[in-house]
């Protein structure tokens, strides 16, 4: 069963998907999904952690044990469990921290843009391959 905060985030965010398609407006910023080719964990989102997340999530010592500096870590997990769900973004930690689920939003820092949180859905979603 899903867990109640993890299926409305999941709801909302597919019917603002439906909306801004409807619109007409749906640009997730990235060359790859508007060439429909699958996302790089290496080009596409492993940069994006780098910059966002590693800083407290790498490492001996890592926030929470988790580490986000490579696929096999995520999917190892950390304190809570397994960050990512390969094909299912909706189910994966990383997306509800991202969006702002949980326990608050990640990175403490402040949220990342849309189209960067969109891509790392994208990634999971596709299989979250390690490429």
């Amino acid at each position: 069963m899903i867990p109640r905060p993890v299926l409305n985030l999941a709801l909302r965010g597919l019917a603002l998907a439906a909306l801004l398609a409807a619109a007409g407006c749906a640009d997730l910023g990235d060359d790859a999904t508007v060439q429909g080719e699958a996302l790089s964990f290496g080009q596409d989102v492993q940069p994006l952690l780098a910059a966002n997340c590693t800083g407290c999530h790498s490492g001996a010592s890592p926030s929470g044990g988790l580490r986000l500096d490579s696929v096999a870590n995520m999917l190892t997990g950390g304190d809570s469990g397994s960050a990512i769900v390969a094909g299912a973004a909706d189910s994966s930690l990383l997306m509800l921290r991202l969006e702002g689920g949980g326990n608050g939003i990640m990175p403490p820092t402040g949220a990342l843009a849309p189209d960067q949180v969109e891509r790392v859905r994208q990634w999971i979603d596709e299989g979250a391959r390690n490429n």
